[in-house]
């Protein structure tokens, strides 16, 4: 039985009672924003669940999402309380960004114990940009400048789809459990960290 399959069944698919609860009364003017991010985000519940499964995964029942007129950046996420906080500022601009809600929402599902942050942010973001908006926005491979440590997603796509295909998966599940260590890299690709971002910098492929 293929490996995903596996994953998919062991998380049963339905939603039982998942409700994503969001406030806007501190920014009315995106209610209709707010009314269509309660809509996908309890759409994409099942998937992301199913992508970010795990032995220590636990359901979540309840999710509230709050529009705070005075925070500047884009939002933020308290993954232990269910609750994400949206900048009315940004979303006032950006009235298409519902992919940075999968994030967050991504974010509330990783519940990581332990991780790196660069893990952490590269895991939501891979979720993002290669499950929920494959096709909206192409993630640019790393310039020379960069580092794994910047949390792009490429280099775990690239990892997972060039050397270890269920190296995410383990990263998750080991995060979530708080037994992540950076040689996870090493002991399910035979090489470190380094040498991966290294290879992955020398390939001549500008997409994975």
């Amino acid at each position: 039985m293929p490996f995903y399959l596996l994953i998919s069944l062991l998380t049963l698919y339905a939603v039982q009672g998942f409700q994503v609860d969001v406030d806007t009364s501190q920014a009315p003017d995106l209610h209709d924003f707010g009314v269509k991010t309660k809509e996908i985000l309890e759409s994409w519940y099942p998937t992301i669940k199913r992508l970010l499964h795990s032995p220590e995964f636990k359901e979540v029942d309840r999710l509230q999402i709050h529009f705070d007129p005075s925070d500047t950046g884009v939002a933020g996420t308290d993954a232990f309380s269910n609750y994400i906080v949206g900048h009315a500022p940004y979303f006032r601009k950006h009235q298409d960004d519902f992919g940075a809600m999968i994030h967050e929402m991504t974010h509330v599902l990783q519940k990581y114990k332990d991780c790196d942050g660069w893990v952490t942010e590269g895991i939501a973001d891979w979720v993002r940009y290669y499950q929920y908006e494959p096709h909206r926005q192409v993630v640019k491979k790393p310039s020379s400048e960069d580092s794994y440590t910047s949390g792009n997603p490429y280099f775990l796509e690239w990892i997972n789809k060039n050397r270890y295909e269920h190296m995410i998966y383990f990263l998750n599940q080991d995060c979530r459990a708080g037994t992540y260590n950076i040689n996870i890299f090493e002991k399910l690709t035979g090489k470190t960290v380094d040498e991966l971002w290294q290879e992955m910098m020398a390939d001549g492929r500008k997409n994975c």
